[in-house]
């Protein structure tokens, strides 16, 4: 696991205006089979001209990583491929786990993944207006569950979001990064309940948890900023469902999960072990 603990940047490290706004910024980082959905979802930048767009991050991994070796990935079958991942969270001990609707959302068959263990998972529910699946895998994995705090944190309070982005072009394992919490009030056509998050993300984090420096989970990523369709993400934008949306959700379902009221906060190994321990790998499986 590789725990990335940079904050947002300072002054020294701030992006020029340029940079930020592009005139011309059309273009998004390249791959063949990207699943990057484009809600049409469009927010004031300030100063930045023009519209810039929500893109959810689910990324497909190149052709070298599709075919594993059958000793570390459940067989897809003849017709299934490796389309696309995401990230998720473990919410109990009966083999419920919680990502993002659009992760899931065209999948022929769905797969959770842990270390070297890769099991079927079938979606028991869905909210497309909060962007939420529920899972529930077919046989156990090696994790905790998570602990859902009851509350939103506050503006400017340090957060760290646990997943696995790039899958297949990073070196593998969770990443953990820091950022803080941004504006409070859900942006227009974002996810009901999502708020703006300070922290760099990227395709494959969607669905993964958001925890404060105690280890409770206060929200799950749901989505990145672009600048506009088609163009490059913008610099620790992002935006997340906050747990107060999930636990409505999971209890309209019947679902059980632990409350996190921890107030003192864990030192870096802990809070990484704590991380890794509720974060999965969330495959989706596609006929060619």
């Amino acid at each position: 696991m590789t725990d990335d603990h940079r904050g947002p940047p300072g002054r020294d490290q701030a992006v020029s205006k340029r940079q930020r706004c592009p005139a011309m910024a059309t273009r998004a980082i390249p791959h063949p089979r990207a699943l990057d959905r484009e809600n049409g979802f469009r927010h004031n930048l300030g100063r930045c001209a023009g519209a810039a767009l929500l893109t959810l991050g689910l990324l497909a991994p190149p052709a070298a990583d599709v075919a594993a070796a059958p000793s570390q990935r459940a067989t897809p079958g003849p017709a299934m491929h490796l389309a696309g991942t995401g990230s998720g969270l473990i919410l109990d001990t009966r083999g419920h786990v919680l990502t993002n609707a659009h992760v899931v959302g065209n999948c022929a068959r769905v797969q959770v993944a842990k270390t070297t263990r890769h099991v079927p998972a079938r979606v028991e529910a869905r909210d497309k207006a909060r962007d939420l699946a529920l899972l529930r895998i077919q046989a156990p994995l090696p994790g905790r569950p998570a602990r859902l705090r009851g509350t939103k944190p506050g503006r400017g309070e340090p957060i760290f979001v646990s997943g696995y982005p790039l899958h297949g072009r990073l070196p593998k394992g969770l990443r953990l990064s820091r950022g803080r919490m941004g504006e409070q009030e859900s942006p227009r056509g974002a996810p009901s309940g999502a708020v703006r998050i300070e922290v760099a993300i990227q395709p494959g984090n969607s669905g993964g948890p958001v925890l404060d420096p105690a280890g409770n989970v206060v929200g799950i990523v749901t989505g990145m900023l672009r600048y506009r369709k088609g163009g490059g993400a913008v610099p620790n934008h992002a935006f997340a469902l906050t747990t107060p949306s999930v636990r409505q959700f999971l209890t309209n379902k019947g679902v059980d999960f632990q409350r996190g009221n921890a107030t003192q906060a864990l030192a870096p190994r802990a809070l990484a072990a704590q991380a890794s321990a509720m974060t999965v790998l969330i495959e989706c499986l596609k006929a060619p």
